[in-house]
């Protein structure tokens, strides 16, 4: 095993070792590059987790919050799914709490019509997409 992240690094040096950390940061890309804030050590802001293999040995979505509650009451969410939806994302229904507090996006299908930036990055998991690491043989 190289002791080098597979796809890098992401924002402020987040290694990025699989398919699945390397989708969550492409997620946030998505939502950075639309001038959301991310949640970090002194402010408030989006945070983007999951993506983990369900026990039906599946992808599960991964879920785009906000840890703003002010925002979230004033409608972030809704301009989270915009933006998402507008760059390709596939969102579906919240799988696990059924509330309007979080979104659940589902990578497994790749992007519908995604902006060049993001159509290069996705290029590099390669011809079979978005499968992650710990759902390989």
């Amino acid at each position: 095993m190289s002791d080098r992240p597979r796809f890098g690094y992401g924002r402020r040096g987040r290694p990025l070792w699989d398919e699945r950390a390397f989708v969550a940061e492409l997620i946030r890309r998505t939502l950075r590059r639309a001038w959301f804030r991310e949640c970090g050590e002194f402010r408030l802001g989006f945070a983007v987790e999951g993506g983990h293999v369900g026990e039906d040995g599946k992808p599960m979505p991964f879920n785009v919050v906000c840890a703003d509650d002010k925002r979230t009451r004033d409608g972030i969410i809704a301009k989270y799914e915009r933006t998402l939806v507008k760059a390709g994302w596939r969102i579906v229904p919240n799988v696990y709490t059924g509330d309007d507090d979080m979104l659940c996006v589902d990578a497994t299908y790749g992007l519908s019509n995604p902006p060049a930036w993001l159509a290069r990055s996705w290029a590099r998991l390669g011809s079979a997409g978005y499968v992650t690491s710990d759902s390989k043989p």
